[in-house]
Formats: C-alpha cells, structure tokens, sequence
C-alpha cells in the first residue's frame, strides 16, 4: 500500500500483474478512507482506451464484489482486511457507498487515457490559450493533411515558384528510382513531422515563407557546389604536381586506387570517404609505402620529396569531405520541408476555419501554455484537486507528455499526497509515437536522490513455467552484447521472473537458411507455420487458440493468404478489410468497367473476378474477354445475359447510387449466405449519397482513397487462427503463439533527426536531416546523436522480441534465420543463432510438447445472416399527404421511412442537410420536407432524448458488431460518453416481447465489446412519439 507522500515505480515485467497490482492500490485509497467521494481525488491515467475501460471496469467489479451479501467468501477481501487492518464487514460496507456515489457521479471517476486528459486541461484553459472554447478535437490527422496537399496542388500552374519546387522533387525522386507522385510521399513525411518529437522545432520554421525557403535552398545548393568544386581543384593540382614530376599513377602502391585514386575519383563526382588504409598510411606519414615494388629508386625519392605536399592536400580534403555530408543531407532535405512547412500552414488554415484542433497537437500546446503557470493554478482551473496519481505504461511516455504532467507530479510531491508509476522499459514499442523508455530508466537509476521507491513484481502469472524459464535464460544471455549499460542492467535484472503454479510448457526454435533467396526462405517459414499449426490442433488445441505474430503487413499478408489457401480459418486486420472481399472487389471493379468504357484492364478484371466466383463458369474465358473487351457497355449487357445476369439498370439514369449499388449485388446473386462485408460497403455507399451528388467516378476516387482503414468488426470467440502485429498484441495473451520471421532489424531505417548548425548565412539553429552516408564523420557532436538513434535502434527491435516472446501462456514457437559463422547481420537472428550453435534446424529449447491446460473454448456454430433488399420504390409510394395524414400513418412502411431517415440524424443541426440529400436522391418530394423534419424534431427534442441528441454525446447509428458467434447486430442509435453508452432503437405498432428481447440482445453484445450499458430506449413512431425505457 502506497504511503503519505510516496512516490513509488513499480517495475512490471511481463505477465507480472501489473494491473492487478494498480487495481489493488486503487481500492487500498478508496477503502482506508471513510470519505465515499475519494475517488474524485484520483487521478489514473493510462494510453489507450482499452486499458482505460479495463482498469475502471476492474475497479467497479471488485467494489461490487465486495458490496455482495457473500462477501465474507472472497478471500481478496480478507487479504486486503489484514493488510489494512479494517473489519471486513467495514471494508464490504464502504464498497457498496463507494460504488453508489461512482455510479452516480462516473463523469468525476478519473480513469481515463493521457489524451483525454489533455483534452480536459485544454478545455479548462481555453481563453488563456486564445483557443475557441467550443473548439472540436480531429483524431485523424491523415485527412487534414491529404486535404491541405490538395489545396496545394491546385495551385501548380499559378505559382510559379512552388510550381518549380514541386518539379525539382519529382525529378529527385525519379532519379532515385522513385515515384514521381509525391502526394503519399509528402502526407507520409509531414504526418511523420507531427510528432512530439518534431513538431515543436517544426513550428520554429513556420515564419518562413516559400521564397525566404528558396533562398536559403540556393545557398545551401551553391555550399555543396563550391565545396565539390574545391575538391576537385584539389584533385587537379595534386595530379598535377604528380605529372609534374613524371611520377605515373601506377608507380604508386596500390596503383590507381591507391592514393592517386583518392583525389582522381573526385572528377568523377565521387566524393566518397578515403579508406581505412588510405587514412592509416597518410596519418602515419611514411612516404616509403606510397612507391610501388616496381617503383624505380629515382621514382621513388619523387614520390618522398612531394609526400608533405600530397599529404597535406589529403587533409585539406578529408576536411571538406567531413563537412560535406552535412551539407548534402540539408540539400536533401530543404526542398520538400519548404513543401511540407507550406502544408503545415495550410493545415493551420484549415483547422482555424473550422476552428479544429489536431490530438497530436495537445502536448505541445500545453506545454508551450500551462508550463507558464504554477502548478496550483492547473488544479483551480481543472475543477477538483487531486491527492494520488497513478500513471500507467509509463514507459510509453513521452518527453512532452511527461514534462506536461511534471508540474502536478512535482505538486504532489510537495504535499503529502501520492504518486504511482508503473511500466516496463523492455516493453516499449511506440517510439515512432515518442514513447521514451529511457526517462523510466533514468528515474529507476536516480531512485536514492529523488526519494523514489522502488519496487520489481517478481513473479510471472501469465506463462507456463517453461516458458518462463526461457525467457529468463534467453534474455540475459543477450543483456552483455548491448551497447549501453542501462540497457544491459535492464535486461539482466529485468528477466529474472519466478514461476507460478503452472508446470510444464513448451518452447520450439526452428532455423532456416537465406542462402537460396527471399522467396525460399519465405516459402520454407511459411511451411514451418503450417507444420506448427497442424501440430498444434493434433495436441488438442483450437484454431482459435493459436496467435501467429508479425513485425510487418507484409508478412501478415502472405501468412494469411497461404493458410488460407491451406484451408486453414484466419482472422487478420487483413481479411477484416472491406476491400479484400471478393464480392466487394467485384462490384468495385464491376464500377470502374462500366464508368470508364476505356478501362479494358478493369473490364477484363471483373469478367475474370466473375469466373472465380463462379457466377459464370467458362473453362474459355480468356478467349471470351478478348471477343467482349472492346465492345461497348450495351455489348457487355447482352454478353452477360447469356448467364442470367441482368445489368439492364446500367442504362437508368434515374437511380441514385445506393439504388444502383443494391442492384448490382442482386444481379450477381452477392450475400446470398449472409456478408458482413457487403451491408458495411452499402453502409459506405449510403453515407457517400447522403453527402455528396451521384458521380460514379468520384465515388470511386473516394473509395480508393477510404478503403484501406474500413474493416467490419469482429468479437473475441471466433474459432480461428488469429494473425496480429506484434504492436497490437502488447498486453495481451494467448494459449499458442508462433513467431515466425523473426529476423527483423538488420538494417537501420534512416531516421529523421535534427542536428546543430552554425552558419551565418543561415537563420537556423538546427535543421532535419536523415541519417545516412558518413554523417556521423561532421563533428563528435553528431556522431553522438547518431550512436544514440543506433542504441534506441537496437533496444527497440529487441524490446520488439521480447513482448512477441512473452504472450505465450503455454507453448512458444520461434522461427528465425540461419546464419553462416561470422555473420555480420546485426538482427534479432543473430541472439538466437548465438544463443543455441548448433547445425540442427529444429531445437526443442523446453519442456515436452503436449498440451498441459484444460479444454476452455468450444468450437461456435455461426449462424449467416442472409442479404436482405427489397426494391423499395415497387413497394413504397410517398403520396403529397398533408402534414395530418402523416401523423396518422401508423403502417410498418412509415415506420420504415422515418427509420432510414434516422440514421442520417446526428443532432439537430444536421436535420435540414440531411433532408435536402434525402430529396436529391428522389426519396421523398420537396413538399414533404416540412411534415417528416416535423415528425424528426419531435423525436430529437423529446424530453427523454434530446440530451442525447445533443452534441455532449456521441453517436454510432446502425453500425454493424459481430459476436462471438459470428452474427452480425444493428443497434439504430448508440450514444455514448467514453463507454458509457444509451441503446435507442425505432419501432411502429405497439410495444412487442421481441422488441424488448432485441434491445437487451443489443446491451449483452455491446457489453461484451467494451461498453458499459446506461439506458435502452425503444421509441415508438405512431400519432405520438412514445418513449419506452427496458
């Protein structure tokens, strides 16, 4: 239990009961005080959303345990009695006052994620930092910026100078074999410069215009020019002197490429480093080793009497060359940043005028605001004051984020209140998001003078003990070879884990030479997978206890597409995407075939898509294409109809797009057996249409810009082998996991880093630049900086390893690459080849391979849901009723009518723009407008819901879930806080039995997703809106 006034780390490894150990410290503050509103004083924050939601729903199930009548039972409580010194009976009876008061006050229990917290900060300090105080908060940075490149773009032509910088980087990136489209190029390296990281020096740059930027471009371009040309006048005059003194090149030793080679490669525009040797013989100033052996005496004595001459040239050389990589890294770099400043502040145009701040901008704001004021003046403005912190994964935080939070820290510290950080080093994986392990490190070492308290979880929960052991003997065994002795220390003192109760476990480690290629190498690991997986299932195992991990999409890629292939069930991030359907590919190509009659390559696409999914079976359809391919759509109309398939609406000008889209997947019989993937692509269509004018080719552009990030959900249960980035499986678990390609990080990515620069014909301080060439040769300032990417490099593949090999609960399978001795890869390969030498390609590194635990999960039986559509306009007549007749339509199809409608409706605001699409689209006429945005109005303000209309709340309307059978569910209207979530659902008629069983469906899915259920809500639509509360 935390102390008065004590700032303690505790150093979890993993599976170590980590939160555990935050809940328990949690409740101890909770239940020694007799005060029920303690929580309000709390403070817990964490880095995602999920692990915020996991710790508040940890904390109110263990209060509501303790509240039950049987709480003399639970033998946690008892633990916590003795460790506490309270009365059982008075720990049971806080609980249930604690648990109501949270309950009824949850907006004040403080568990919530970094950002959020920022956001609250910012809201508080909103006129200090001149900010709007209704500002709106844009989590997707990606759309701000392709819009500002396109804002941009449109101006080529007009602007002539940035017209000609975007030329030059088009040129650049052809000549290195580059694309010459440099959108993607310039979103991916300005989102890259929105990190903390970056974006503080970043906004230093913004008071440049483009042409202040295209000055300093020139200098820089005219610096690596003269200093090119220096080196090569220096090459002529020692050449010279050489020739002068009829000293041929070969008469040198090592001939042309001995030192003669050094200055003649300048004129050949190389302007390369000298070698070891070069260097070696010059530094050690002995002319008698620049003579070749065949070299006569009288040459010889030539070469001796202009050695100090040449010698001195070489140096005055090796100076230029020193500084020149700097030089050329700035000219690498000024052009697009000057492109990527110009998009930064078209960013910040775009946000002003519709007054939106980035997420990603929160920390520096802060920082640059309320590190202005004391730290007692955050707490007024911030509304309650809190006594204990408790700060989550710190080893994910970053540099800012952490100075931002330093100033309540410091405040507590002051006082007798409580400070609570909890992480692990080995387990950070976000730098690229700013994440710093080294600032836990740095405290952990600095414990004695900074009156911390320290304290290791010693025992692993998770594993079995055999993996436990592995990792144990695996990871020191690498901690000597680190190369800094913070890393060494943590990775010794960090893998001395203690067992737990769970005996056995297995751990397999398979080797695979690269020596024939890529494409073997991969083909081999990919039947090692399978090989592992069928061994797997033949112990006992299910598909769906098996978890295959991979460092890239790359690899999932190509893992997903053998298995299955193999037949093997797989859920990835891959086959969740909209895009990867078959049904959704062929419609999407079917698009682009008849909006374009000269796309021949999409035309023969979709014909051949069609013969895959045997919607026309032709062994001859190559012959076919070619007879159909330059013939017009009526052609293509008329070929189709030979196998029952009628595309006769093409030819309906009068069909909106979703109508058309709805046609399309019932003319090729799509969703017959119940497709997630097709109601999510109509979803899409629908809320295009609602949005914008029907043009199939922009909804195309659209579509390819979107389609990438849309993927259907899907529920834990389902029996499948799950594929998963080893990013995404962190704090997580599974029976089997399989590690195969574990062989990343034997190159270094050329990182962005900015490095110091005196110059007086430059304005800068600093500059950004990439890591490459001989850099690090400029100065031992630089050199510094890039050991130390080179350190961080390495920690974080390494820290990469160890959370892949740490998931496992009951078996391990590693599969890596075979080196030959002496091997200079410097990958995470090289700690397992040095960690087991051996020549065999399979070790069984512990325990016996058999399955130890019980049987848990049963394989589901999924049920499909078919694809319902009814052609709505054979069906439904809209008459010009009156306002009254409306009222007193009561029939299914009104109810119906008003249920599309709905799912457009947001709040308020949105009722008109959402009316005008819907009578662009022909749903309705103009003169029912009035009558039906009525009825709508009625429902949004009615007491029971407008709160949850309004714009306090957000909302997912008619979002397809699956569960964990595989069954796909539509609540109408989930609006929700954080994950406090109210169900509103719409019906006609009268109040049914399944009505109410289908919202409590409803709240048991969503539940089991995540959210916490406040209110179901059954609205009636009939000659009044009624209200049911389930």
């Amino acid at each position: 239990m935390l102390k008065s006034n004590e700032f303690k780390i505790y150093n979890a490894s993993a599976g170590a009961g980590k939160t555990y150990t935050l809940v328990r410290e949690y409740l101890s503050i909770l239940l020694t005080d007799s005060n029920p509103f303690k929580f309000e004083s709390i403070l817990a924050i964490t880095f995602t959303n999920k692990a915020a939601n996991e710790m508040k729903q940890r904390i109110l199930e263990k209060l509501v345990e303790f509240s039950n009548e049987n709480y003399t039972e639970i033998s946690e409580l008892h633990n916590l009695s003795q460790e506490l010194n309270i009365e059982p009976e008075k720990i049971h009876l806080r609980s249930r006052e604690i648990l109501s008061k949270i309950l009824h006050n949850y907006s004040r229990f403080s568990v919530s994620t970094i950002d959020k917290f920022n956001l609250r900060l910012m809201k508080s300090f909103a006129q200090d930092m001149g900010l709007s105080v209704n500002f709106n908060v844009e989590m997707d940075l990606e759309n701000l910026l392709e819009e500002s490149v396109n804002q941009l773009f449109s101006k080529i032509g007009e602007d002539e100078l940035l017209t000609s910088v975007l030329i030059e980087i088009a040129v650049d990136n052809l000549e290195e074999n580059r694309s010459w489209d440099i959108t993607r190029e310039l979103i991916s390296n300005a989102k890259g410069l929105y990190s903390d990281t970056h974006l503080e020096k970043l906004g230093a740059l913004q008071k440049y215009d483009l042409e202040e930027f295209n000055k300093f471009r020139k200098i820089v371009y005219q610096k690596v020019s003269s200093r090119k040309n220096d080196l090569k006048q220096i090459a002529n005059e020692v050449l010279d002197l050489i020739q002068k003194n009829g000293i041929a090149l070969d008469e040198f030793s090592g001939g042309k490429s001995g030192i003669p080679g050094f200055f003649t490669k300048f004129l050949n525009d190389d302007f390369s480093f000298p070698t070891a040797t070069h260097l070696k013989n010059i530094e050690n100033s002995n002319p008698d080793k620049f003579a070749s052996g065949k070299a006569s005496a009288i040459t010889s004595n030539s070469i001796e009497v202009i050695f100090p001459e040449i010698k001195s040239q070489f140096f005055e050389a090796y100076k230029i060359l020193q500084n020149l990589p700097l030089w050329e890294g700035i000219q690498k770099t000024v052009a697009a940043l000057s492109i990527i400043n110009e998009v930064e502040k078209s960013v910040e145009s775009i946000k002003e005028d519709n007054n939106v701040l980035l997420i990603s901008e929160f920390n520096k704001l802060i920082s640059s605001n309320l590190q202005k004021q004391p730290s007692g003046f955050i707490y007024e403005r911030i509304g309650n004051r809190f006594h204990h912190y408790f700060i989550d994964e710190f080893q994910d935080t970053s540099t800012l984020q952490w100075k931002n939070l330093n100033p309540l820290i410091e405040n507590a510290r002051a006082g007798s209140d409580t400070v609570m950080l909890v992480g692990d080093a080995k387990q950070s994986i976000y730098r690229f998001r700013g994440g710093n392990p080294e600032q836990m490190v740095k405290l952990i070492n600095e414990k004695d003078v900074l009156d911390i308290t320290v304290e290791n979880l010693p025992k692993n929960w998770r594993s079995y003990e055999n993996i436990i052991h592995f990792n144990n003997q695996f990871y020191q065994s690498i901690s000597p070879n680190l190369p800094t002795e913070n890393y060494q220390n943590l990775y010794l003192q960090g893998n001395n884990q203690e067992s737990n109760h769970k005996k056995g476990g297995y751990v397999q480690l398979n080797f695979i030479e690269k020596n024939d290629g890529t494409e073997v190498y991969e083909e081999h690991t990919l039947n090692q997978i399978l090989i592992n997986v069928n061994s797997v299932l033949e112990q006992g195992f299910e598909f769906g206890e098996i978890t295959i991990l991979h460092r890239t999409n790359a690899h999932g890629k190509l893992i997903a597409e053998f298995l299955s292939q193999e037949n093997i069930p797989v859920i990835s991030a891959e086959s969740l995407l909209v895009s990867n359907s078959s049904e959704i590919q062929l419609i999407e190509l079917f698009f682009k075939a008849i909006s374009n009659e000269e796309d021949l390559v999409s035309k023969a696409k979709f014909l051949t898509k069609l013969n895959e999914l045997n919607i026309i079976q032709n062994e001859d359809i190559t012959s076919e294409i070619q007879s159909v391919l330059k013939e017009n759509l009526i052609h293509l109309k008329d070929y189709l109809t030979q196998y029952e398939l009628d595309i006769n609406f093409i030819f309906q000008p009068s069909l909106s797009l979703y109508d058309f889209t709805e046609k399309a997947i019932k003319s090729f019989n799509l969703g017959k057996n119940g497709n997630a993937y097709i109601q999510y692509f109509l979803d899409f269509v629908l809320e295009y249409s609602i949005k914008n004018e029907y043009n199939l080719q922009r909804f195309l552009e659209h579509w390819e810009e979107k389609k990438g990030k849309l993927s259907v959900s899907m529920p834990e249960g389902i029996n499948a082998v799950n594929l998963m980035t080893i990013h995404k499986s962190k704090g997580l678990e599974f029976p089997v996991v399989i590690l195969p390609f574990a062989d990343w990080g034997e190159r270094m990515m050329a990182p962005k880093f900015w490095v110091p620069l005196q110059d007086e014909d430059l304005p800068f301080e600093e500059f950004i630049v990439d890591a490459f060439g001989n850099l690090e040769n400029v100065s031992p300032e630089i050199a510094q900086i890039i050991q130390n990417e080179r350190n961080e490099f390495e920690l974080d593949n390494l820290n990469m390893l160890y959370v892949a090999t740490t998931r496992a609960v009951e078996q391990l399978y590693i599969t890596t690459q075979k080196l030959k001795p002496n091997s200079n890869n410097k990958g995470v390969s090289l700690y397992f080849n040095n960690y087991v030498e051996t020549t065999e390609n399979e070790i069984v590194l512990e325990g016996e391979k058999k399955r130890f635990s019980v049987l848990k999960h049963s394989k589901n039986e999924t049920e499909k849901i078919p694809f319902i559509s009814e052609n709505w306009n054979e069906k439904i007549t809209i008459s010009k009723e009156s306002s009254k007749r409306w009222r007193k339509r009561k029939s299914i199809v009104y109810g119906e009518l008003i249920h599309d409608f709905m799912k457009f409706i947001y709040t308020e605001k949105n009722i008109d723009s959402t009316l005008q699409n819907i009578i662009n689209l022909g749903l309705i006429q103009k003169n029912e407008s009035e009558a039906i945005r009525k009825l709508i109005l009625e429902i949004v303000n009615h007491d029971r819901l407008k709160l949850y209309f309004s714009e306090e709340y957000k909302s997912i309307n008619e979002r397809d879930f699956i569960n964990e059978l595989g069954e796909v569910y539509r609540p109408d209207r989930i609006s929700y806080q954080e994950n406090i979530a109210t169900i509103i659902d719409y019906k006609t008629g009268n109040m049914q039995e399944e009505h109410v069983n289908q919202i409590n469906s409803y709240a048991e899915n969503l539940t089991k997703n995540g959210f916490e259920v406040k209110e179901k809500l059954l609205v009636y639509i009939g000659e009044e809106i009624e209200v049911k509360e389930i």
